[in-house]
């Protein structure tokens, strides 16, 4: 079979199977990082986690039999309890009236010291800043685990998702409809760009390398949720980067089939105007 016939059949014959390829690429985009995490994490949890737990289990209840000791003695310290009341840790990340009240709170507490704490503005509040050492004093005081991620990190990752399979349903939309492309593309490239800049980020920012941070996880360092989502903007990334390759072939493709067939088109068209031009001139001739 001729070739070129061959390459038009796989470039304009039916889309469902790279439909198909471009949903099976990303499901394991979502997956592989995932289960990469959960392995080193339970790797580290079987070796050195389940001691720290332990140690976890009994700090949490040698303070919850302390606290329950003074409350029965009529010794409770209520100077605690409002510090727990406007405790930052306390506040949920989008919550900015209570992060608001804590913080303030905690400024009118430090005014008495001689270090001068500059004022934070209130969008940094607003929308979940880290307060330094915010609420690691509480987790080891009360034996918890500093597994648990922040709500933001939570909502940056859950979004991050939602938007990877929007963009999955509405490839396998203009890819089936075979409609332009273009809006896709743009799409896909900015996606790509999106991931690379926010693995930059985390890696700098987000996720912790402190021992002191670190040393109530029961998970360790691979127990961070911005690791996880180091992991998959990697994926996205690479699906993009293959994807956007791939696409761009098929493109390029459709356009030289597209240019050959239309210069064979013309080219017997051409040569029929000619026979009928000399058949004419001879007839005109005679």
């Amino acid at each position: 079979m001729n070739p070129t016939v061959i390459l038009k059949k796989l470039v304009f014959g039916s889309p469902l199977p790279l439909i198909g390829l471009w949903l099976i690429g990303g499901l394991i985009t979502i997956i592989v990082p995932v289960r990469k995490q959960r392995t080193a994490a339970d790797t580290y949890y079987n070796y050195y986690g389940k001691a720290v737990e332990y140690e976890n289990n009994q700090r949490a209840y040698e303070e919850a039999q302390k606290e329950y000791e003074e409350a029965q003695n009529g010794n409770y310290n209520n100077n605690q309890n409002n510090n727990q009341q406007y405790s930052m840790s306390n506040c949920k990340w989008w919550d900015g009236g209570c992060r608001k009240n804590a913080y303030y709170y905690q400024m009118a507490q430090d005014d008495g010291g001689d270090d001068y704490n500059q004022p934070l503005p209130n969008w940094y509040l607003t929308l979940g800043g880290k307060m330094d050492e915010e609420g690691n004093r509480d987790q080891q005081e009360q034996g918890q685990s500093s597994d648990q991620a922040p709500g933001a990190i939570k909502f940056v990752y859950t979004i991050t998702i939602i938007t990877f399979v929007a963009l999955l349903g509405f490839g396998s939309f203009v890819m089936y409809k075979k409609t332009s492309p273009v809006l896709f593309y743009a799409m896909l490239g900015v996606f790509g760009v999106t991931s690379l800049m926010q693995m930059v980020l985390l890696t700098q920012g987000v996720i912790s390398s402190d021992d002191r941070e670190l040393e109530n996880s029961i998970y360790g360092w691979y127990g961070q949720l911005a690791v996880l989502m180091v992991y998959t903007n990697w994926g996205y990334f690479l699906f993009s980067v293959i994807f956007g390759s791939l696409f761009g072939i098929k493109a390029f493709l459709e356009y030289k089939l597209l240019n050959t067939e239309d210069a064979t088109t013309a080219q017997p068209a051409a040569s029929i105007a000619a026979k009928d031009l000399d058949e004419g001139s001879y007839k005109n001739m005679a």
